[in-house]
């Protein structure tokens, strides 16, 4: 089906809004593959065409998305200014490949399904049971976010001390993880130095960088919550703990 590009663009960004909630920095990426497509798709059509832009796309997708869309918004909102079981046990949710939410929860699955069902009328059951609420995950986000704004303004006034400041410059993302029920730090080093370790010694380098992430441990948050990841320049790995 074709329909009006703004229209569609519109949308997509959305429903891109359920798939990520990054703080600190914001990167065009998405945990479902069929929306980062369909997003790297429409910036395709909107860099090589001009005006009245149309667009292709999965008709039935793309409805059951949006009332996915649909439903999220209203149980976020309702999990944010509520404190009742359900409110306390959600975990999150995501749009999957084929359109539909996927609600999870710490646990209390079939007073939280009824709830769901009867405030928003939503029948797919969550199945998914994950080890920390929404409420914890947002609460240990914002801890986190706080301390990089108190350690930004360190940085502007030129308080603060090098290994600090070589934590904060290393930062690249600190992103709410749905699917995998986790905050996500996004270490990267691409220095001269680091370059060379990698070059040279590829083990010097991970401890360069686990270094790093105990002085984000010891400076910002040691919480289970947080995994990490590392990016260096093409080089993405996954650090050691």
């Amino acid at each position: 089906m074709r329909k009006n590009f703004s229209v569609f663009l519109a949308t997509v960004c959305a429903l891109l809004m359920v798939i990520t909630n990054n703080g600190f920095a914001f990167a065009a990426e998405f945990s479902n593959d069929k929306l980062n497509n369909c997003y790297l798709d429409v910036m395709n059509e909107y860099n090589n065409n001009s005006d009245n832009l149309t667009f292709d796309y999965d008709d039935k997708y793309y409805d059951i998305a949006m009332e996915s869309n649909e439903i999220n918004g209203k149980l976020l909102d309702y999990v944010e200014i509520n404190d009742d079981i359900l409110s306390q046990s959600y975990g999150g949710s995501y749009i999957d490949d084929d359109g539909y939410l996927n609600i999870m929860l710490t646990g209390n699955q079939e007073e939280c399904n009824k709830i769901i069902f009867d405030m928003f009328a939503y029948d797919n059951p969550c199945t998914e049971i994950v080890k920390y609420s929404y409420k914890e995950i947002m609460a240990e986000k914002d801890k986190i976010d706080s301390s990089m704004e108190a350690y930004i303004t360190e940085v502007n006034s030129g308080k603060m001390n090098a290994e600090t400041q070589s934590l904060i410059n290393s930062i690249q993302t600190v992103s709410y993880d749905d699917i995998n029920n986790q905050i996500v730090v996004s270490l990267c080093n691409n220095t001269d130095s680091a370059a060379i370790a990698m070059q040279s010694d590829e083990s010097q380098y991970h401890t360069n960088m686990n270094d790093q992430i105990d002085t984000f441990k010891e400076k910002i948050s040691d919480s289970d919550i947080i995994s990490f990841d590392i990016v260096n320049d093409e080089i993405e790995m996954t650090a050691t703990e």
